[in-house]
């Protein structure tokens, strides 16, 4: 999926906001759905944190969440 060391944007952190509020008001988009509206080149940033939100998000409403789950999803984080 590229470099992992990338630092955030702007465009970035943008998503991530609007992920994080549509989940505070109801079901998130879907990951690979915000993945699409980010350059290929910074997908794998916005990927980790946007797995970070979900899983946290996830796990406090009680629902089950593991790792894995992302990783079998997503298999470029892996790399």
């Amino acid at each position: 999926m590229g470099e992992k060391s990338r630092p955030m944007t702007s465009h970035i952190e943008s998503l991530l906001s609007r992920f994080e509020s549509l989940g505070q008001k109801g079901t998130p988009p879907r990951l690979e759905a915000v993945l699409k509206l980010c350059p290929e080149k910074d997908r794998v940033v916005l990927l980790i944190e946007l797995i970070h939100i979900d899983l946290e998000r996830r796990l406090k409403a009680g629902e089950q969440a593991r790792l894995e789950d992302y990783l079998t999803r997503f298999p470029g984080l892996i790399d």
